[in-house]
């Protein structure tokens, strides 16, 4: 398919009386033409049903939006189910690490367990050694999960000069 100016908005509206094959590739070329105008629109797909097109507008909405779109993806997966938070957790921890970490950070407290332990994984795969206080916080979770997912985390953003905060956790 060919993506121009003139005819994206057509594509925009073809999106939606598509089957979920056609609808993927529809989000995939918007990705792949670097169509920004479209993101508004793309987003709204994040949270299909359809594993194929999930994947596709999470791929796209990282691609043409980055760091931008964090903010919404993160409420996006506060109200998904599991299959909505790994495929959104996936499409995070391929963004480059610039403001990222600070992001997560941010919205990390108020997110739902899930998503707690689905966004400090990211953290720890970004050893984003300067939000280890968020993470620190995380070790006194009510929930199990949320915990072990902090304490798994130490070994990739803990430094040396966590020293003292490492030993007195034992």
């Amino acid at each position: 398919p060919h993506l121009s100016e003139s005819n994206a908005k057509d594509w925009i509206k073809a999106l939606k009386g598509q089957d979920p094959l056609t609808q993927a590739a529809i989000l995939d070329m918007f990705a792949a033409k670097t169509y920004t105008p479209a993101l508004d629109e793309i987003i709204k797909y994040v949270s299909s049903k359809n594993l194929d097109v999930q994947k596709a507008a999470v791929n796209a909405t990282v691609k043409l939006g980055g760091a931008a779109k964090l903010p919404e993806l993160i409420a996006l997966m506060n109200k998904g189910n599991a299959q909505d938070i790994q495929s959104i957790a996936e499409g995070i921890r391929r963004m480059e690490k610039g403001g990222v970490p600070e992001t997560i950070s941010a919205y990390l407290g108020n997110s739902k367990p899930e998503v707690k332990v689905a966004l400090i994984k990211i953290l720890a795969d970004k050893a984003a050694n300067e939000q280890i206080d968020f993470i620190y916080s995380e070790l006194k979770s009510a929930s199990p999960e949320v915990k072990s997912a902090a304490f798994n985390a130490l070994k990739n953003v803990a430094f040396a000069s966590n020293q003292a905060e490492l030993f007195s956790l034992l």
